[in-house]
């Protein structure tokens, strides 16, 4: 129950900021156009930066790897919900909701309550190869659901995020270290980015008429999403078992978690940006965000109780 107390008690507070922007949007029709302008473009790569410096450089050859081709391989149970059931769903939208995960939010809070603050490392370094799919592949994807793939292409190509990514790799590999002295700061900005987050949530579901949802229909993409992502990440692990061997059980097990992790944030907010399926990205997030909130705990106790 500990496991369950750590994490509501750190999520709650970020979470709180759904209903207000749901609140400020449907009273004073507040847009948050500028604010997912500033996530993208210097509190992101900031954020990206700064993380790349802090992962542990032994892991970085295995684990964000890992972590990327699931990412890359959850667009497959994507296609198959999109040539099924969610026909009707544009099928970009639906390949950058299987495979964002949202690592951060959802991550450092579970893999703290669970193995300590020396856990956040190993995190890291999962998070930089999902991050490193949504924030390239997965961009571009978003930006196909009402462009061509030119014009998307280019979008893409504007962002920083990619050039962040490999200028923060370059400045890791040639030794260079996060200041001690930006933890505090850096804290604040990944806590504010995923305020903002939640808030622009709120606004994209203001318009939602919840009394006619088709609830069966969100049930099925979630169970899929989570069901393909066991499935895929237990076929690393067993492969990187039996051909690397090089991860611990620790690292091994929260790999495990990621694909109880919800979707990323950063979904609705390039879709708000992109100004392109706002409403249904986050009506995505927020179901998966009601899996997640009951599924990573109680996996988290699971875990712990069989390797704890």
């Amino acid at each position: 129950m500990d496991i369950f107390l750590d994490l509501y008690i750190e999520l709650l507070p970020i979470l709180a900021f759904l209903p207000i922007g749901y609140f400020l949007k449907n009273k004073y029709n507040l847009s948050l156009s500028w604010a997912t302008k500033l996530l993208i473009n210097i509190l992101l790569p900031a954020l990206v930066f700064y993380n790349i410096l802090q992962a542990d450089m032994t892991k970085l050859a295995i684990i964000p790897p890992l972590a990327f081709i699931l990412a890359m391989t959850m667009n497959l149970p994507a296609l198959l919900a999109s040539r099924t059931f969610a026909s009707d769903s544009n099928p970009h939208l639906l390949r950058s909701a299987f495979a964002f995960y949202n690592i951060a939010f959802f991550g450092v809070p579970t893999v703290t309550a669970l193995y300590g603050e020396e856990s956040v490392p190993v995190l890291i370094c999962i998070y930089i190869g999902c991050g490193f799919y949504g924030d390239t592949i997965g961009y571009f994807q978003v930006a196909k659901t009402n462009l061509s793939n030119k014009q998307a292409f280019i979008k893409a190509a504007k962002i920083p995020l990619f050039y962040t990514f490999v200028a923060a790799l370059i400045t890791k590999i040639s030794g260079v270290e996060a200041p001690e002295a930006l933890q505090g700061t850096m804290s604040v900005v990944g806590w504010v980015v995923s305020a903002i987050g939640m808030m622009v949530i709120g606004i994209n579901l203001s318009g939602v008429n919840f009394k006619k949802l088709d609830f069966p229909y969100f049930g099925k993409l979630m169970s899929l999403r989570m069901g393909a992502g066991i499935v895929i990440m237990a076929v690393l692990l067993t492969a990187e078992y039996y051909w690397i061997d090089s991860l611990e059980i620790e690292d091994q097990m929260m790999l495990a978690l990621v694909p109880f992790f919800p979707i990323a944030a950063t979904l609705t907010i390039f879709a708000t940006f992109l100004k392109t399926e706002q409403e249904k990205s986050a009506l995505l997030l927020l179901f998966s965000l009601i899996v997640a909130l009951v599924f990573i705990p109680t996996v988290a106790v699971i875990m712990e109780q069989i390797f704890g």
